[in-house]
């Protein structure tokens, strides 16, 4: 999937709602708010998601992350 600003922004609206950073990392609790972030995406109509895999959401995650800090 080709990741477009449109997605991005959803991507991290989705964050902000589920907030999975508030566990610790690897804790089947943090990986349960990926998924529900995942399915969160995938049921929006515009921008449109494929199904998405949690790690690709987490790469896209630290990808922005990184850019942001530089």
């Amino acid at each position: 999937m080709q990741w477009l600003k449109e997605h991005d922004v959803a991507l991290v609206r989705e964050m902000l709602l589920f907030q999975p950073w508030q566990h610790k990392h690897g804790s089947p609790e943090g990986g349960m708010e990926w998924r529900r972030i995942s399915e969160g995406l995938t049921g929006l109509q515009e921008p449109r998601f494929k199904p998405l895999g949690t790690r690709s959401m987490r790469e896209q995650y630290k990808f922005l992350e990184l850019h942001f800090k530089k």
